[in-house]
């Protein structure tokens, strides 16, 4: 039997605990309101170059996979591996690990990676220990994830890979959250079987439906332009891109940070119910030791 004072300590130490992991809720939420406001923020604009982007891509002849070069492709494979910065997001990395494990496949290609996340260990595993880091951001947020976009896109379109494939969990709700492979190069449209699972997701779909864009102005089907019309098709194929990127690193984000208030909130709740039983226990013992002396005053009256 637990005497008084261990119980104490116990108490004391779960209190702690309860407080930390209650702080840790706050932030999470206060960081995901943050992120939610950076994605409505860009929503407009992401929405404007999808509409143009998808205006380019009707008057195309040929729906090919698209590149932003002429260059020879290469046989080099890009995968893009997203985690959480920090821990403590409850089974964030675990629903990742195991779609990562059944999706990803090594080639005879030389297969090149980049981390984005301190805890990209815990999803790749074995799997990424012999594949070169070509770059690794240890922590991304709500301000820098524009730039960190940007800088990847910008790689990719310098190296014209063979193919770039994304890891990462796409943002469904507060809630809940989906394991997702997406190809951000080369542009194409989904496969019928991939359309099916809802596990891949192409960059340009021809089967998925718009997106709503209350703020964008619908462009007329007839257009003509007075630049270079490669040049310009290239230019909004690298800045959806980056956008389209940008959007699957902020949707990383939020389900990073809903996991983790979840995960926190309940945390805190099950401190509050081991907090219950723990005190109920202390004033059982207290009051047996109580009874006891009194008891033993009795006796030697």
């Amino acid at each position: 039997m637990f005497n008084i004072n261990h119980l104490k300590r116990r108490i004391n130490s779960i209190a702690k605990t309860q407080k930390i992991t209650y702080a840790m809720r706050l932030v999470a939420r206060s960081l995901y309101n943050r992120t939610d406001k950076r994605r409505a923020e860009l929503l407009p604009f992401i929405n404007g170059i999808k509409s143009i982007f998808k205006l380019f891509n009707r008057h195309r002849q040929v729906h090919e996979p698209l590149r932003t070069t002429s260059k020879p492709i290469p046989q080099q494979e890009l995968v893009i591996l997203v985690s959480s910065s920090k821990g403590l997001c409850g089974g964030f990395h675990e629903s990742l690990k195991k779609f990562f494990k059944q999706r990803f496949k090594p080639t005879q290609n030389q297969q090149l990676l980049i981390k984005i996340g301190q805890k990209t260990h815990l999803v790749g595993g074995t799997h990424i220990t012999t594949m070169k880091t070509m770059f690794h951001y240890e922590a991304i947020t709500a301000q820098n994830v524009q730039t960190v976009a940007e800088e990847i896109m910008r790689h990719v379109y310098e190296q014209n890979y063979k193919t770039v494939r994304l890891f990462s969990n796409r943002f469904v709700n507060f809630f809940s959250y989906k394991p997702t492979e997406t190809i951000l190069y080369p542009l194409s449209g989904l496969s019928e079987l991939d359309a099916k699972e809802q596990s891949v997701r192409h960059i340009i779909s021809h089967t998925q439906k718009a997106e709503n864009a209350p703020y964008v102005t619908p462009v007329s089907e007839e257009f003509e332009t007075e630049q270079d019309f490669h040049l310009m098709q290239n230019t909004i194929f690298e800045q959806y891109g980056i956008c389209l990127l940008t959007n699957l690193l902020i949707e990383s984000l939020m389900s990073e940070q809903s996991a983790r208030f979840v995960s926190m909130d309940a945390a805190t709740k099950n401190a509050s119910s081991v907090l219950d039983k723990l005190k109920l226990q202390c004033n059982k013992l207290r009051q047996t030791l109580i009874t006891r002396e009194v008891a033993e005053l009795s006796r030697s009256l």
